[in-house]
């Protein structure tokens, strides 16, 4: 698991208004099967480097993807707003992980069919110092 993962999942983890949603549901990539609901995984998209002309910078600029899957809307977006604003515009260090900046870049509604669950995706950009 990258960096930014762990602080990020670390900060949500000590979210109150959080966990009181979904406990410590809060995934690396997937949930185990069977998934209690409701539940939140996060998934690392990419994470380009920043160099500069003397090479690696250390500074990472990661986008990851949160995925809420309740049973219904309602739910899936409270837990979604509940990350939003523990996370959005967030600064500082998380579990050894500086967190430069976390931006929340894109929300939206979702179903999964298989599932037949309610979901919200948040991707953000998350920059760090590796």
């Amino acid at each position: 698991m990258a960096e930014a993962e762990v602080g990020l999942i670390n900060k949500l983890l000590a979210t109150a208004p959080l966990t009181a949603l979904v406990s410590t549901r809060i995934y690396f990539a997937e949930a185990p099967e069977p998934p209690t609901l409701p539940y939140v995984t996060m998934t690392r998209i990419d994470a380009p480097r920043v160099h500069s002309l003397t090479g690696p910078s250390g500074l990472a600029a990661a986008r990851v993807q949160i995925d809420v899957y309740a049973k219904s809307v309602k739910a899936a977006r409270a837990i979604g707003k509940t990350i939003r604003e523990a996370i959005d515009g967030f600064r500082g260090i998380q579990s050894g992980v500086n967190l430069q900046g976390v931006l929340l870049l894109d929300e939206m509604d979702g179903y999964s069919d298989s599932l037949e669950l309610r979901r919200v995706t948040q991707d953000y950009r998350v920059w760090y110092n590796e």
